[in-house]
């Protein structure tokens, strides 16, 4: 054979499982429920805002899912407020551009004050 192994069901369901974890849930060991629901909390309001702003859903649920991502990745490595206050970043970028802000300018911002807080930022935020 070409050098593929053949691989049992049970190693394909891992694989998918670890795969749909990856990027899609992207649950970074949060395992405070009071910051599940602050992060839930703040998609919400940058969803509103979303609505406010732009008038319109187009484009925005995957950049829901980058600014989900970035939240609890903050939220994974830094406290309540650093978290608050990269998401009240997002929300105040599209009040005062009328635009979404890319996710990656969002990392770095995240990054950045993630850092200003004394916290070492995780390799998520350092990609950006």
């Amino acid at each position: 054979m070409l050098g593929y192994e053949k691989t049992s069901d049970t190693q394909r369901s891992e694989a998918s499982k670890q795969s749909e974890v990856g990027y899609k849930n992207m649950s970074l060991e949060i395992n405070d429920r009071d910051l599940e629901l602050r992060i839930k909390g703040h998609l919400y309001e940058i969803r509103e805002t979303n609505g406010e702003v732009m008038g319109g859903e187009q484009g925005y649920p995957m950049a829901e899912r980058g600014y989900q991502s970035t939240l609890q990745s903050v939220a994974s490595c830094a406290n309540e407020e650093v978290l608050d206050a990269v998401a009240d970043h997002i929300k105040d970028r599209m009040r005062n551009t009328g635009e979404r802000p890319e996710n990656r300018k969002v990392r770095r911002t995240a990054r950045k004050l993630v850092s200003e807080a004394g916290y070492p930022p995780n390799q998520y935020l350092n990609r950006a």
